[in-house]
């Protein structure tokens, strides 16, 4: 199922699907084994989802580095960005 999303900025779609999770690990997995990908994240979806999802990455052989930033559209902005960036 896709939600439309909308905000005062912009609309935007997310997907919502049983195993989406597993799906996208294993797609990384296919694409990404052998290299190293980053994970950028907030801090409640990491404290949700982020134990599970590196748990999986490690299984299928994928290397990652994780960047948590604040939640909420405060943290959207150029200095965030720079702020990875910086990170990666």
């Amino acid at each position: 199922m896709t939600v439309t999303v909308n905000t005062p900025s912009k609309t935007y779609e997310v997907i919502c699907a049983s195993g989406a999770i597993a799906e996208l690990i294993l797609t990384l997995e296919r694409v990404a084994r052998g290299s190293r990908i980053a994970l950028l994240t907030d801090d409640k979806v990491d404290a949700l989802h982020s134990e599970r999802v590196c748990g999986m990455l490690e299984a299928g052989g994928v290397s990652y580095v994780k960047y948590v930033i604040k939640n909420g559209e405060a943290s959207k902005n150029p200095q965030t960005l720079f702020d990875f960036l910086e990170f990666m």
